[in-house]
C-alpha cells in the first residue's frame, strides 16, 4: 500500500478528467470565493493541458451585473481566447442585504439563477460547476434546499460541484465530500500595533490554501487587464517541484502569460514529494529533508525577497512558504522576510500560505504582523472516506 503522505502529490501530478466531487467552502473568513476562483483556474488549466473540452461553469449568486469585480476582466480575457473552456453568469444584487430586506426581485433572481445552474449541472457539458455564494441564498430562504439537493443528486457522475458562502445548510454538508471552513484568525498574543498593510496569511489544516492564493492571483490579473493596476503578479510556489505541467495550475498560468504578456510570473521550487523533518513510519526515506531541499528553498526565497522589495508587482504570492520555515529549511528566513515586508510598498500585496506550527516563535511574529489572516479548518476530506471510489477532484 502506498504511504498516505504521498497520495496528495500523486494526485497533483495526475491530470485527470474523472472527477465528480462535491465540495463546500464556508465560514466567516476571507477566501471562500477566491478559493472557488482558484478551482476555476485549475480546471481551466486541465482543459488547456489535456486539449479536451474540460469545461467549467462559474455561477455567481448575490453578485449582480451592476458592480464590477476584480476578476471580471481576467475571466473575460480567458473566455475570449478559450471560449470552449469557461462560461460564467451572475445573478442578484451586489450589495449585502439581510432576511428582513428581501424584496420580490431577490427571490426572482435566485430562482432564475438556479434555473440556469440546473441546466448547467444536468447538461453533462461541464466537468466543474462552481456555485459561488449559493449557501447564503439558501440561508436567506430564497431557494429551497430540497430543490438543490434533488438536482445535485441527479447530476451526471462526472460533474464536480463547488458551493461557497457562509452558513451552509446541514443537509448539504451531510453529502459533501470536502468541507473547508474559512475563519478569521485571531492571535492569542498581542498583535502588532500597526499591521503591515497588504500582508495576508492563509493557514490551517483544511483544503483550499493554495487555491485561495490562485484566486487572489486571478483577481490581481483582472485588475491588470482592466488597467486598475498594471503591475504584474508574481507566484512563487515552494515545496512543489517537478517539470512544469505537472500541477493543474501550470497550464492555466502559462495561458494567462500568453494572453497578457508580462502580467504573470510563475516559479516553482522543490522536489515533487512531501518533505519531512522527521520521517514518520512507513514513509519513503527519500522524503526526509535533504541538502537539495535547502538549495531549492534558498533560491525561491531570494526571488521572493527581490520581488517584495522591487515595487514591480501588485501582488507577490509565496505559496507553502510557512511549512518551509517549519522545516527549518531557511533558519534566518522568517526574520529576513519580516524585514522585507516592513520596508515594502503599501501598494504591494503579499500572500503567504501553508500549514504552520503556530507555537514557532518565528511564525508567530509573521502572524502578529499580518494585516489579516484566514484559518481554514478541514471538517471533511476526500481521503477520510471512500477515497478509492472516485477521483480526487480539482482542489488537490
Amino acid at each position: 500500500m502506498r504511504p498516505r503522505q504521498q497520495l496528495g502529490v500523486e494526485a497533483a501530478l495526475k491530470v485527470t478528467t474523472e472527477i465528480g466531487r462535491f465540495s463546500i467552502y464556508s465560514g466567516a473568513g476571507k477566501g471562500k470565493s477566491a478559493a472557488a476562483l482558484g478551482v476555476v483556474l485549475r480546471s481551466f488549466g486541465l482543459g488547456v493541458a489535456s486539449n479536451q473540452k474540460h469545461r467549467v461553469a462559474l455561477v455567481r449568486f448575490l453578485k449582480g451585473a451592476d458592480r464590477a469585480y476584480d476578476e471580471d476582466a481576467a475571466i473575460d480575457a480567458i473566455r475570449q481566447r478559450y471560449p470552449h473552456l469557461l462560461d460564467t453568469v451572475r445573478f442578484g444584487r451586489s450589495e449585502y442585504f439581510g432576511a428582513e430586506e428581501i424584496v420580490k426581485s431577490d427571490r426572482a433572481e435566485a430562482i432564475r439563477g438556479w434555473q440556469v445552474a440546473t441546466g448547467m449541472l444536468l447538461s453533462g457539458l461541464y466537468k466543474v460547476v462552481v456555485l459561488d455564494e449559493l449557501n447564503p441564498v439558501i440561508d436567506l430562504g430564497l431557494l429551497d434546499v430540497k430543490d438543490v439537493l434533488s438536482i445535485l443528486k441527479q447530476r451526471p457522475n462526472h460533474v464536480e460541484v463547488i458551493i461557497t458562502g457562509r452558513s451552509p445548510h446541514p443537509d448539504l454538508v451531510a453529502i459533501a465530500e470536502l468541507h473547508s471552513e474559512h475563519n478569521p484568525h485571531f492571535l492569542t498574543s498581542s498583535p502588532k500595533e500597526t499591521p503591515i498593510t497588504g500582508l495576508h496569511l492563509t493557514i490551517g489544516p483544511g483544503k483550499g490554501k493554495s487555491t485561495t492564493a490562485l484566486g487572489h492571483a486571478l483577481r490581481s490579473v483582472g485588475r491588470a487587464f482592466a488597467g486598475t493596476d498594471t503591475r504584474a503578479v508574481k507566484i512563487i510556489q515552494f515545496l512543489k517541484g517537478g517539470a512544469f505541467g505537472s500541477y493543474t495550475e501550470d497550464a492555466a498560468l502559462a495561458a494567462l502569460q500568453d494572453i497578457g504578456p508580462g502580467l504573470v510570473e510563475h516559479e516553482r521550487y522543490g522536489r515533487p514529494v512531501i518533505i519531512f523533518k522527521r520521517l514518520p513510519a512507513g514513509v519513503d526515506p527519500s522524503q526526509l529533508r535533504q541538502p537539495i531541499d535547502y538549495a531549492y528553498a534558498l533560491s525561491g526565497f531570494y526571488s521572493a525577497i527581490e520581488a517584495i522589495k522591487s515595487d514591480n508587482y501588485q501582488m507577490v504570492i509565496l505559496d507553502e512558504i510557512l511549512p518551509v520555515f517549519d522545516l527549518d529549511l531557511l533558519p534566518e528566513g522568517p526574520q529576513q522576510l519580516l524585514e522585507a515586508l516592513e520596508s515594502k510598498s503599501p501598494t504591494t500585496a503579499v500572500h503567504l500560505t501553508g500549514r504552520c506550527w503556530e507555537e514557532n516563535p518565528q511564525t508567530q511574529r509573521l502572524l502578529n504582523a499580518c494585516d489579516s489572516c484566514t484559518y481554514i479548518e478541514g471538517h471533511k476530506h476526500y481521503f477520510n472516506h471512500d477515497r478509492d471510489s472516485r477521483a480526487p477532484g480539482i482542489d488537490l
